[in-house]
């Protein structure tokens, strides 16, 4: 396999990893990157906030808040149906209308408002039409095209899309 720099490697140890030694390697993720931020120790059991991005699409999980991260091709977000607060909530950025889609599999209706924060939009998707400021959130596209409409066409088929 020749390597590029989209690639992502995994190695054994710390040392091959630091002295780039292919004996090292245990498995290389073919032009991806993921990153872990704002962990407070090695446990990675879905404490903190984990960005994932994926070419060509982007998947979530319920162990936790993700980052959302998406590329410059057309992606598909997966974001965890679990509804909650602002701050457990996944985050999608890089969201590009037209092309993108929200999946939030296991949710038939969604009800979508928008705020303006520091001089950018924010999609807020939740899973009731209760629009408090925290409750019932199930994802937040940052920095959405001021210029777009979030809508139907932007959530993956299955959803009816609703405005609060």
């Amino acid at each position: 396999m020749v390597m590029d720099s989209g690639d992502a490697v995994i190695y054994a140890d710390q040392a091959n990893a630091v002295a780039g030694n292919d004996a090292g390697i245990l498995a290389v993720l073919d032009n991806t990157l993921v990153t872990v931020a704002d962990f407070d120790s090695n446990d990675f059991s879905g404490i903190g906030a984990v960005t994932v991005v994926h070419v060509g699409g982007i998947d979530g999980s319920a162990a936790g808040k993700q980052v959302l991260v998406g590329t410059a091709g057309v992606d598909e977000f997966l974001a965890d149906a679990a509804a909650g607060n602002r701050a457990s909530a996944d985050v999608i950025t890089g969201f590009t209308d037209g092309s993108d889609t929200v999946r939030l599999d296991g949710i038939d209706d969604v009800y979508v408002e928008t705020e303006l924060s520091n001089g950018q939009t924010n999609v807020i998707i939740r899973s009731t039409n209760d629009n408090t400021a925290t409750d019932n959130i199930v994802a937040v596209i940052l920095d959405f095209d001021a210029a777009g409409t979030f809508d139907q066409n932007d959530l993956d088929a299955g959803t009816t899309f609703n405005v609060l």
